[in-house]
């Protein structure tokens, strides 16, 4: 008869670096900062010119959804619903719902396009 030693896997012992953390954390702000584009700072006329034109290609992008993307964006972004709870509502699954808001921001982004 075979002596078979069935033991646990040894845990491995993770120690907390703060040093690596810390440079992950500056490489993440240098990307960050080197990706971002810069603020521009304008008067109070012209940001709400701005907010008047960008909502105006919001609206306009949001008609071109489909009915059921529109109405995932809207309970999603508007109303505060989880992708869970429209699922819920829905009777799908909340991939099905995930998938069609990945959609319809992928649709959103090509639509308004920001210069």
């Amino acid at each position: 008869m075979k002596n078979t030693n069935y033991s646990r896997p040894r845990r491995r012992v993770v120690s907390f670096d703060e040093n690596r953390d810390s440079r992950a954390a500056m490489r993440r702000a240098e990307w960050m900062d080197s990706t971002a584009p810069e603020m521009i700072c304008f008067d109070d006329d012209t940001n709400a010119s701005m907010l008047r034109v960008l909502a105006a290609a919001a609206n306009e992008a949001l008609g071109h959804l489909t009915d059921k993307q529109r109405a995932a964006v809207e309970l999603h972004y508007f109303r505060g619903m989880t992708q869970r709870q429209i699922a819920r509502q829905w009777r799908v699954s909340p991939s099905a719902v995930s998938r069609l808001l990945a959609r319809a921001i992928g649709r959103l982004r090509k639509l308004i396009i920001v210069k």
